[in-house]
């Protein structure tokens, strides 16, 4: 009978533990999220856009988007406009924010129409 109740009780400790061990992993999975197919966890996330406005918190994002390989991104200010449903003033102004603010490098250069800017992202 002794026997018995301990193989019980140690069956129970095992579920336990198991019980535990999905509890932890579920856990983590609602503290990431897919963002335009990256997982992010909400607490990078959070160190990575903190002191940026609601605004340049999107712009970010939207370069962050287009980076390639070497860290350059550099789509054109009507095209994040489009992305981010905004007036392209809006980009505009929010752009040397993310330079001053240490998030991206702006190179300026000569494009098509004019002047080509490409962005490297520093975080």
């Amino acid at each position: 009978m002794d026997l018995a109740k301990r193989i019980i009780e140690e069956k129970q400790r095992r579920l336990e533990k198991q019980k535990a061990s999905i509890l932890e992993s579920q856990k983590t999975e609602r503290e990431t999220k897919k963002i335009y197919g990256f997982t992010v966890s909400k607490k990078r996330l959070r160190e990575l856009l903190h002191g940026l406005k609601p605004i340049e918190k999107w712009i970010f994002v939207d370069l962050k988007l287009y980076e390639n390989k070497e860290g350059y991104s550099w789509p054109g200010v009507r095209k994040m406009a489009n992305d981010l449903n905004v007036n392209k003033d809006t980009i505009t102004d929010n752009i040397p924010a993310l330079e001053a603010k240490g998030f991206i490098k702006i190179t300026r250069g000569k494009g098509k129409r004019g002047v080509k800017y490409r962005y490297l992202m520093l975080k």
